[in-house]
């Protein structure tokens, strides 16, 4: 019981984290809105190397927004390291014919992935509550539970 009074939310921070996640929102450029799945990792993908396919599953949570929130959550999602982001919006850019040079792209993603961390540490916050205190976990289990979330926090 002591952990999940250790690592949950205290009152008063959403408010702080709020405005610190606000501030940059008005560095974000204009563009046309798209259909994001905004749940892009490697579990929703099918690769066909065969017919050269890909297959993107699970639209359940699926907006019509700017394509670089997108972009943030797939980098939030499948940790890929600097040269890998600038590879995959240099791709990305060249595909879609978007006119906009690679950094100012990663400065956008930056702001909305640090929107995507509240709101996975948001989610697991609940998640994480009624998972932890399932009676067949060990206390290392549980240990570890604590440790992810506080990770979590620390990053949002």
């Amino acid at each position: 019981m002591q952990l999940a009074r250790l690592y949950t939310i205290p009152p008063g921070a959403l408010a702080r984290t709020c405005a610190v996640v606000e501030a940059p929102m008005g560095t974000l450029g204009e563009r046309p809105f798209v259909l994001c799945n905004c749940d892009v990792h490697h579990k929703n993908l099918i690769l066909n190397l065969a017919a050269q396919t890909l297959t993107l599953l699970d639209w359940g949570i699926a907006l019509v927004a700017d394509p670089v929130y997108d972009l943030a959550v797939h980098f939030h999602k499948m940790g890929y390291v600097p040269k890998q982001k600038e590879c995959f919006v240099r791709a990305y850019l060249a595909h879609t014919g978007a006119s906009a040079d690679v950094a100012s792209w990663q400065a956008q993603i930056a702001v909305y992935r640090s929107l995507e961390r509240v709101k996975s540490a948001l989610v697991d916050d609940i998640r994480y509550a009624g998972d932890v205190h399932r009676p067949e976990l060990s206390a290392a289990q549980r240990h570890a539970y604590a440790v992810r979330y506080h990770r979590k926090l620390c990053a949002a």
